[in-house]
Formats: C-alpha cells, sequence, structure tokens
C-alpha cells in the first residue's frame, strides 16, 4: 500500500481524532484511558486562554485531515539537563506502521528539539513492547534503566486525597 503523508503541529481540530487515536492506542495496551472524557484533549490548553498543558505533532493523509499518528510531548528543564523534551507517547495507526510514519514525528520532533535548543528527550515505555523499545534505541535512544538503574515513579491525586488507587 503506497501512500502519502505529512506531519504538522496539531491544533484544535484535531482534538476529535486525537481522543479516538489515543483510545484505539488504550485498547491496544489493556488502559484505563478507555474511560476518559471526549474533551479530555481540550483542557490539556486548546481552549483559548489556556495554558498549554503539551504539545504534538499529527501525521495525516496528504489530500486530507485524516490523522493515521501522532507524538504527544511537553519541553520542560531539568536542573541536571537544562532543556529537555519527555515524549508522552508516539503512536501510528497498525495499517499505517513501518512505512516511515514515526520516524517522521520522531525526526520532526528532533529537529523542533534543535531549534528550541533542548539537548535530550526522555521517553518511556513498557518493557515487554519489543517494537517501542525497538524503535526508540533504533532513533538514538539509551536505555537508562539498563544503563543506570533509574527507575520510574508516580503517584495520583487519589493517592494524595486519601483515596485508594491501583
Amino acid at each position: 500500500m503506497s501512500f502519502d503523508f505529512a506531519v504538522r503541529e496539531s491544533v484544535r481540530a484535531d482534538c476529535s481524532q486525537l481522543t479516538e487515536l489515543i483510545r484505539e492506542h488504550a485498547r491496544e495496551e489493556n488502559s484505563q484511558f478507555l474511560n476518559s472524557p471526549d474533551n479530555l484533549l481540550l483542557d490539556g490548553g486548546y481552549e483559548e486562554g489556556q495554558e498549554k498543558f503539551y504539545e504534538c505533532f499529527v501525521a495525516h493523509l496528504e489530500g486530507s485531515e485524516r490523522i493515521i499518528g501522532y507524538l504527544t510531548y511537553n519541553m520542560i528543564y531539568s536542573s541536571w539537563d537544562q532543556k529537555l523534551v519527555f515524549v508522552d507517547e508516539i503512536y501510528v495507526k497498525e495499517r499505517f506502521r513501518r512505512r516511515g510514519v514515526g520516524v517522521k514525528l520522531w525526526t520532526t520532533l528532533i529537529q523542533k528539539m534543535t531549534e528550541s535548543g533542548c539537548e535530550k528527550l526522555h521517553i518511556m515505555g513498557k518493557e515487554d513492547d519489543r517494537a517501542f523499545c525497538h524503535f526508540v534505541v533504533k532513533n538514538g535512544c539509551t536505555d537508562y534503566t539498563q544503563k543506570d538503574g533509574w527507575r520510574v515513579y508516580a503517584i495520583s491525586a487519589d493517592t494524595f486525597n486519601g483515596k485508594e488507587s491501583n
């Protein structure tokens, strides 16, 4: 199957399609996101006057606005690494995988990082997701869990508000 696609920054009109792709990804990962509200992405900063909590690139079919993949990220500051990018998710619809879509999303982010003076990128993924692990290592990442023994910890609002959490 041959197709042409382009990558661009997301806009408010993409939120509905992005939500569906995020749900599709969640189904593949057996995640709890499936029950999230339809306006979740709008709450992230697409409304006028809102602080934007994330950035997003989308891959869409050329000549249409049909989104086939996305990459969400945040530019943050680290006392050790200074400016860095934290990639939240990269996802490509299954039928468009292994056709350069993920690489184009990735290289678009790397270009933006370079232009912004960021010198490091952090991304997390499940160790049993071999395709993801292969993709990020192939595209220049180092596994710091293996190299330096770093672990990732999290706390949810339910926990610090005294409610039970999973």
